[in-house]
């Protein structure tokens, strides 16, 4: 339909297992931010489109 956004592809998600857990959890706590997880989020992906369908 012309007007409406679909996702053409995202990026995947990001799950710390192992020995990447407590460091991400000490990031978290200092910086308020989880840099190992961040480290491994593509920088080349798309986001969820959240916005409603268009009406027109």
């Amino acid at each position: 339909k012309q007007g409406n956004y679909e996702l053409k592809f995202s990026g995947e998600s990001v799950i710390l297992a192992g020995s990447d857990v407590k460091p991400g959890e000490k990031n978290v706590e200092e910086h308020s931010l989880n840099t190992v997880a961040s480290g491994r989020i593509s920088l080349d992906r798309r986001t969820r489109d959240t916005r409603h369908e268009c009406k027109y």
